[in-house]
């Protein structure tokens, strides 16, 4: 791979003749962290605009193709069918509504952004190698490819079981298919669509609010890690912004100019996937013809051309027995996504940022429409609380004996909406702290959604959030956590059985006594997954092993049917089945003496999976603690084998609100997505060694955390000489990265 010191990546990045008003200084740590200093907001979001391009060209360009449907213009003719699929949802239709509709605020903060994008962009010297490899051209930015971005981050995390789903229509088990997903809730991808989208949409996260009264510092406390796939670049970067309307510093996703996870001078915050149902399914067959549209679209294909494929739009949304991958049979259902609706959830961040008060926090995210968030709050006033944002149809109930809706149906469960405001907000609970991890909403009654996480992540989270006294380093330490309460349950229950069934030996009485802990040197983990393995993949029934609902990486299919399906075996078919699964069990055990021998997390870039690019593209692999549930989350399926962990946490943020530099944040990777930058990888270590950088919100702090400084120039009048390139400061330190503690 190409390698660049710090300062030859710095050395490139543009610096004079730029189209600001006024000159911005721009800082930057040891780890490529920047922080922008601007006197207009103008000239912010501009600068915004060459960062992203600076540290995530390619992929930004990777996710723009994503989002377009075009990823046979990278892969062939391997990709043709996710591109037809893809372009039955129409992001960037969807995302030119919200254009035509947002506001002028919002409008002015997003053009200077795309200019910066195309500055930026067109002062490359030369492309990141993911061009060259994947036969990409560096095409202008506009404003509806960055909302194009945003609407494929707020994909819905249901749209994989329902897919799924529709093509089990025919079977004469359906109903009781549905039933038993829906018992054991999760989100699982179902099949190349769902699991794609699971690596880019925001399907996970932790989030923890501690009141002051629970905090050793006497102020709040904010805890965030999100999830998503755990791959290079991570999908996130780390950002610090200073002008007139904002102040903030965080995490913000590459190609979207604000910040997800972070704080500002009055709130921190940080969001999980409320997991709501943002789209219906509708049965579309009986629309008369004139009701239906019809158009084709052209898929180029490297190297073969052009293919063509139709596209049928209803008032519902598209139908979706067109794409092949989705395999839908049967009637012609359409996808009604609140995704395809105006909303406008950067300009709800923006606003989110100014908030002086928890109501006009709330009242900040009315205009965020998907992917529906729980958004956790503190601020420094000593608040605490919880905001539902996300745009809902205000349905009366959920279908219960199908996910398929006929059309009236879908307009009476569409005819009102609920939003952030009208969904009911959490502020200060008694107990002293709120939670979070994708679990059924817990303060409104409202028929939100279908698929819910088990609840083992958030009641392990409410456990250790219960403490009195509790700092940033006990934060660090809750995010590490990789205890499951509901592992503990059901092993002592399998264990019960296997004494039952005549099975013995001591490793059974170690499930027997196990408290749930993945720790990454227990070898009970190594034991229970085997056995888990061994029985589920012998207990499912044909309907469940055909369906291709990925049940079997559901915890909840587990924690929720596993036992009743076991106790309804006869007893000698039971006792058989059992002991066969022990003997899985015992074998794993011989061969992998701890869980972090078996489970292992292999960073690479996301082309690692690409077979002609493989493995060489990995950076780093260890043995890993956790599991699906725990709240350090790094999942899988039923596994009896060492296997790659590619889903969990991969960011982490700590804030004390005592504190206005007391922000904290570390990335699974880097901050600089060029392959070959010594900061494409280096937070690694400290991801490992629990350590965090330091994101400051005071002038002093900022200078001293980020001692790279460089002056970023605007046009020179006309027939004056253009200074020279500014150099940057010869860092006076390092960024410091520290285990979080209250005084960061």
């Amino acid at each position: 791979m190409p390698s660049a010191t710090l300062d030859q990546r710095l050395a490139v990045f543009p610096g004079a003749n730029l189209a600001l008003r006024r000159p911005v200084q721009l800082r930057w740590n040891a780890h490529a962290v920047p922080y922008i200093d601007a006197r207009t907001d103008e000239d912010a979001a501009y600068a915004l605009g060459l960062v992203h391009v600076h540290l995530r060209c390619a992929q930004m360009h990777l996710l723009k193709r994503l989002a377009q449907g075009r990823v046979s213009e990278m892969f062939g003719p391997f990709a043709v069918e996710l591109d037809h699929a893809l372009r039955l949802l129409d992001l960037p239709g969807a995302a030119a509504k919200c254009e035509a509709a947002l506001s002028a605020e919002s409008r002015s903060w997003l053009e200077p952004f795309v200019r910066g994008l195309n500055a930026g962009q067109a002062q490359l010297r030369n492309l990141p190698p993911e061009f060259r490899w994947l036969g990409l051209r560096a095409e202008p930015w506009t404003l509806t490819d960055v909302l194009t971005l945003g609407r494929l981050a707020g994909a819905d995390v249901n749209w994989t079981h329902q897919v799924a789903l529709l093509a089990l229509r025919h079977r004469p088990d359906f109903r009781t298919l549905w039933q038993r997903l829906r018992v054991a809730g999760g989100t699982a991808g179902a099949g190349a669509f769902g699991q794609l989208l699971a690596q880019v949409s925001r399907a996970g996260s932790n989030s923890v609010a501690i009141a002051a009264s629970r905090s050793a510092s006497g102020a709040p406390l904010m805890a965030n890690d999100p999830h998503l796939g755990q791959h290079l670049p991570n999908f996130w970067m780390l950002v610090g912004l200073r002008c007139p309307s904002y102040h903030m510093v965080g995490l913000m996703p590459p190609g979207l100019p604000f910040v997800g996870v972070g704080a500002g001078p009055r709130f921190a915050w940080g969001g999980t996937n409320m997991r709501a149902a943002s789209s219906d399914l509708v049965d579309v067959s009986r629309l008369e013809a004139s009701e239906i549209r019809t158009r084709q679209t052209v898929i180029r294909v490297r190297g073969l051309g052009t293919r063509r494929r139709t596209v049928r739009e209803t008032r519902f949304g598209p139908i979706l027995n067109d794409a092949k991958l989705l395999k839908v049979k049967g009637d012609a259902v359409a996808l009604r996504w609140m995704g395809a609706e105006p909303s406008d959830e950067i300009g709800a961040f923006l606003a989110a940022t100014r908030a002086t008060t928890p109501d006009e926090f709330r009242t900040a995210f009315k205009s965020f429409g998907v992917c529906a968030q729980n958004i956790l709050f503190a601020s420094r006033d000593g608040a605490i609380g919880h905001v539902y944002a996300a745009h809902l149809p205000r349905r009366s109930d959920l279908p219960d004996t199908s996910p398929v809706l006929s059309c009236a149906q879908a307009d009476a469960a569409w005819s009102t909406r609920w939003d952030a405001t009208t969904l009911p907000m959490t502020l200060n609970p008694d107990c002293g702290f709120r939670v979070s991890a994708n679990d059924r909403p817990q303060f409104t009654q409202a028929p939100l959604g279908f698929f819910f996480s088990e609840g083992d992540r958030a009641a392990r989270l409410a456990q250790l959030a219960a403490r009195t006294g509790l700092d940033l380093a006990q934060l660090g330490a809750l995010q590490n956590d990789t205890l499951v309460p509901g592992a503990a349950r059901l092993a002592a229950a399998l264990a019960g059985r296997l004494t039952e069934s005549g099975v013995q030996g001591g490793w059974i009485d170690a499930l027997r006594k196990w408290d749930g802990d993945y720790a990454v040197d227990a070898a009970t983990p190594v034991a229970f997954e085997a056995l888990l393995h061994g029985i589920a993949s012998r207990l499912a029934p044909q309907r469940e092993a055909q369906s291709g609902l990925g049940l079997d990486d559901e915890w909840g299919r587990h924690t929720r049917l596993l036992l009743p399906d076991l106790d309804a075996l006869g007893a000698a078919e039971r006792q058989r089945l059992l002991r066969d699964a022990a003997r899985d069990a015992q074998r794993a055990q011989s061969r992998y003496p701890a869980w972090g021998d078996m489970h292992r997390l292999r960073i690479g870039h996301v082309l690692s999976l690409v077979p002609w690019l493989g493995r060489r593209l990995v950076v780093a692999e260890w043995g890993a603690g956790g599991t699906r549930e725990s709240p350090m989350k790094n999942s899988h399926g039923l596994v009896r084998g060492r296997h790659p962990v590619q889903y969990g946490a991969q960011a982490r943020h700590l804030s004390d609100l005592s504190d206005p530099d007391a922000n904290h944040f570390v990335l699974l990777g880097g901050n600089d997505g060029w392959i070959g930058s010594p900061q494409y990888a280096d937070q690694i270590a400290l991801w490992r060694e629990r350590r965090y950088l330091q994101m400051p919100l005071s002038a002093a702090a900022i200078e001293r955390e980020f001692p790279i400084a460089m002056d970023l120039l605007p046009h020179q009048p006309s027939g004056s000489e253009a200074p020279a390139r500014p150099q940057p400061e010869a860092p006076t330190g390092t960024s410091s990265a520290t285990s979080p503690s209250p005084a960061g």
